[in-house]
């Protein structure tokens, strides 16, 4: 304890010392102060009465009047105890106040001594006298009272001995007597009142020392709560502004806290979270494997869920969201309180999806690319032996004869062979050789109302209704019609082999501003297309059977065909990607929402190249 006062410390005890001495010292005075006020008054109603008992009416001959006695009772004992009594009230704890009642008191002592006739036994009112002014623990009180007792017992025992020694004649040393036997109390007294001045100042010594401390404490006690409020706070702060959501929950994963960020990630207030269970939070898929993780740590203290990174599947009020989580257990009051923080995952997600198809698209590029100069190697080294064949075959089918049917048979099988393999040799070069575009100002309506013709033959022929949409506010766009063209063939062709029993082909036109969480468009400077921008979009959808979704992500890799019985290549739909690409535009197929059937969605951008 010692090293926590500091040095001023023996000052500091003093001066409180000795103020609650004075204080203490103070407060008797003004409670003697009022005991003597009813003590006068009671002593001044006791000296009447006395007087009346004893001598109530003085007689000459016949006639009587009321005793001297009575009168010295009433006015004497009255003027007496007025004085000492008004000050006790009006100036309680004043030095002049106990020096009045020390010297009232003994003129009060004086008093009933007379009255009585100088009895022996009133007397002891005066060691009584001196034993209530020892009450002020105050022995300087006693000097005014033994002088003024000394003085009344040497005059009026000179002049008037009956009244204070109750004979009529004494010796000249007789007040001495009593005067000794007062100074002899006085001593007693004067000691007694040392003693309990000594004491006081102990206890005064003793409270003061304990005040210091308990004040050093206090103010300890103030400075480590403020530090405590101000850690507190700073944590506060630190949690309200954190951009991970803080979740606090007792063992029952019942929430006590729930900061702003939570507020926002899971679109729960504050005041709503309060009370409910943080399993309420998580999906159903995820619930299990967070419990599980939690109980297991509370049964064997393992950290198996805890202060670990854990990906789960939360939800808000609409939707469900992808979160990382940590748990981290503080052991508190026999209990664990768990804290919880919350990531929101979902654009972190959203970006390794996009790094994921960004280096698929590379490796895309890079395959389509050997593929291409691959393709366009063999197809030129192909190429030339096929047109040698091909003069071949119909040089024999006229020369040899037409009348042996298996001759006519092998032949044409061998003409039908060597055109389908020139087929692919030219779609293989077709392949290759888009490496750059001619661009021109057209509108799309007018590419492809010069697409239609070229494949009315196919639609007709399989009884297939076209339906044509177009927003005349629908703005130029830099093209290439040639490429675009083959683009449109390419693409209603793939549609009419979806319906090869008849159906509804639907294109449509119209332009579009793009807004966040449309798809295609991004926030990255790389991203081709951005929200605010405008774009063209060209829908080609249809009533068939649909994609299948095994083959979603394969439908634009070349060669890849699911018509290789009916002559497919697997070469168009890449080729389709390739002119879409050079015009720095995106094509997209889906299956539709409803009604069944697939789109094929192209948007092109409105700015140039």
């Amino acid at each position: 304890m010692a090293n926590l006062l500091p040095l001023n410390k023996s000052e500091q005890i003093q001066a409180r010392s000795e103020a609650l001495f004075r204080e203490h010292q103070q407060k008797i005075f003004k409670q003697t102060d009022r005991v003597f006020a009813v003590l006068f008054f009671l002593q001044w109603v006791a000296g009447i009465v006395a007087a009346i008992l004893i001598s109530p009416r003085a007689w000459a001959g016949t006639q009587s009047s009321v005793h001297v006695h009575v009168l010295a009772a009433v006015i004497l004992g009255g003027a007496i105890s007025f004085f000492p009594i008004l000050l006790a009230l009006l100036r309680p704890g004043k030095t002049s106040t106990r020096y009045v009642i020390s010297v009232a008191q003994m003129l009060t002592s004086a008093l009933l001594i007379h009255l009585s006739g100088g009895r022996i036994e009133t007397h002891f009112h005066v060691f009584g006298s001196l034993a209530f002014l020892a009450m002020y623990r105050d022995w300087k009180v006693l000097i005014p009272a033994t002088v003024v007792v000394a003085l009344d017992h040497l005059i009026r025992g000179m002049f008037w001995p009956e009244s204070v020694f109750g004979v009529l004649t004494i010796e000249p040393w007789r007040w001495l007597e009593h005067a000794g036997w007062v100074l002899f109390e006085d001593i007693v007294l004067y000691y007694s009142c040392l003693r309990s001045v000594n004491g006081m100042k102990e206890i005064a010594d003793r409270t003061a020392e304990l005040q210091w401390v308990n004040q050093q404490i206090e103010a300890a006690v103030i400075d480590r709560t403020h530090e405590l409020r101000e850690s507190e706070e700073k944590t506060r702060m630190i949690i309200e502004t954190a951009n991970d959501a803080f979740i606090g929950t007792d063992e029952k994963g019942m929430i006590s806290e729930w900061n702003k960020e939570a507020e926002s990630m899971f679109q729960y207030s504050r005041a709503e979270a309060m009370g409910k269970q943080f399993s309420d939070f998580i999906s159903e898929e995820s619930r299990e494997v967070y419990q599980k993780g939690i109980e297991k740590f509370l049964h064997n203290g393992k950290k198996h869920a805890s202060n670990k990174c854990i990906e789960l599947t939360a939800l808000r009020k609409n939707e469900k969201f992808p979160v990382e989580i940590t748990v981290s257990p503080i052991r508190h009051n026999g209990s664990y309180r768990l804290n919880v923080f919350v990531r929101d995952i979902a654009e972190r997600k959203k970006a390794e999806e996009e790094l994921r198809s960004a280096q698929s698209q590379v490796i895309q590029a890079e395959k389509m690319n050997s593929i291409g100069r691959v393709a366009s190697g063999v197809a030129h080294e192909v190429k030339n032996p096929l047109a040698i064949l091909i003069q071949g075959i119909e040089f024999l089918m006229k020369k040899v004869d037409q009348t042996d049917p298996d001759v006519r048979m092998v032949l044409q099988s061998m003409q039908t062979a060597v055109a389908k393999a020139d087929i692919v040799v030219r779609g293989m070069l077709d392949f290759a050789s888009v490496a750059s575009v001619k661009m021109e100002q057209y509108h799309l309506r007018h590419i492809l109302e010069t697409s239609l013709p070229l494949v009315k033959h196919q639609l007709d022929r399989q009884k297939i209704t076209l339906v044509q949409e177009f927003r005349p506010d629908t703005p130029e766009l830099m093209l290439d019609k040639n490429r675009i063209e083959q683009v449109f063939v390419n693409l209603l062709l793939n549609a009419s082999h979806a319906m090869p029993n008849g159906g509804v082909i639907t294109v449509k036109v119209y332009p579009k501003k793009l807004s966040v969480g449309d798809p295609f468009t991004g926030k990255r400077k790389q991203d081709l297309f951005h929200a605010g921008e405008e774009v063209v979009i060209a829908d080609i959808e249809d009533t068939g059977h649909g994609i299948p979704p095994e083959v979603a992500d394969k439908i634009f890799d070349p060669f890849f065909t699911t018509r290789r019985t009916s002559g497919g290549t697997g070469l168009g739909l890449s080729v389709v990607r390739n002119i879409i690409q050079m015009h720095r535009g995106i094509i997209n197929l889906e299956n539709k929402e409803q009604g069944g059937g697939a789109r094929a969605r192209i948007l092109f951008r409105t700015s140039g190249l």
